[in-house]
């Protein structure tokens, strides 16, 4: 899953928090930086339990949100870019061994962005709710490997062969072969077969035929199987989908109810289907939550994300959300 990228050093400065008067050049940014930097060392542990205390505002300032960027970025590079041991504890419960992979242009440290793991807080906060977690748009298997170490019941699906092939050996290494189903298939709204778009200069951004509009450099195009999101798959769980361009599909194909006792995060992949699926669900008296605005209620087509960079909405009409915090009252 891609994630969205800070603001530029330029607007972060034009901002009037009180962070910018302590740190108004970059030398001072950089300072700041360093210090913190040498604090964390290659603890995840310490980043986690931070997300965890502070899900839902861990932003701080511009500046503090793009330490934070800065900080996972130098971690992952250090634990699990090439050549590095790439494997680390992340909570008491949960060790992670994940090789080095590329997918082209971006490669496995970039899924250890800031923001995956404020998602992963979540996922921990929500796990004495939810039961079974289900990965639409699994990739090599890192949500999953992360949330069954919780305690999930989890299914993922994948459709690319080769994700597939990285997914199986990282369920090897971390002794979960037999706690994650994956299913080799992509989720659509129906079931049946459909062509795939491998895009080979970023194969997390490969999607289902149609999806994109926007495919760029060697494409490679492929038959694979297809079907829809089963009630067994969605009732009592924790949903996470990045579909790349086919959640308007999957969301819109949904009986209402099916929101009632479930949890969704959902990647946005377009501005045209942003305002799809906020009618939808205004319509359908849904609520959605965005993490672009610290999980706030979506009240307007203004709150949705409008691509990958602007992080995911969550979607859910489940009273126990309330327990989690304030925003989802």
């Amino acid at each position: 899953m891609k994630r969205f990228k800070p603001k530029s050093i330029s607007i972060i400065y034009r901002s009037k928090s009180l962070t910018q008067c302590m740190y108004n050049d970059m030398s001072n940014f950089q300072k700041m930086y360093d210090s913190s930097l040498s604090k964390i060392k290659n603890n995840w542990l310490s980043v986690v339990r931070e997300c965890e205390l502070n899900w839902d505002h861990i932003d701080g300032s511009a500046i503090e949100y793009e330490l934070a960027v800065k900080k996972c970025r130098t971690l992952s590079m250090k634990t699990f870019g090439l050549g590095t041991p790439c494997q680390s504890n992340f909570r008491d419960n949960v060790r992670i061994v994940f090789p080095y992979r590329s997918f082209g242009n971006i490669d496995t440290v970039n899924l250890f962005h800031f923001d995956e793991i404020r998602l992963f807080a979540l996922y921990s906060l929500l796990s004495s709710t939810y039961k079974k977690f289900t990965d639409v748009g699994a990739n090599v298997g890192l949500h999953s490997i992360y949330v069954s170490q919780l305690g999930y019941e989890v299914n993922a699906f994948e459709p690319d062969p080769i994700h597939i092939n990285w997914f199986k050996e990282n369920l090897r290494l971390n002794n979960l072969m037999h706690d994650i189903k994956i299913h080799p298939n992509a989720i659509s709204n129906r079931s049946g077969t459909s062509n795939f778009t491998r895009v080979c200069g970023n194969t997390t951004g490969s999607h289902l035929e149609g999806a994109k509009i926007n495919a760029y450099g060697v494409l490679n195009t492929f038959e694979v199987a297809i079907e829809t999101l089963k009630k067994d798959h969605i009732e009592n769980s924790v949903v996470k989908i990045d579909a790349e361009g086919e959640e308007v599909k999957i969301l819109t194909s949904l009986s209402a109810n099916l929101f009632d006792n479930s949890c969704f995060f959902v990647e946005v992949s377009s501005s045209h289907n942003s305002l799809l699926l906020f009618d939808y669900f205004k319509k359908s008296n849904i609520s959605c939550y965005s993490q672009k605005n610290k999980w706030r209620k979506i009240k307007s087509s203004k709150d949705m994300p409008r691509s990958y960079k602007d992080g995911l909405i969550l979607i859910s009409n489940d009273e126990r959300l309330k327990t989690i915090g304030k925003n989802f009252s």
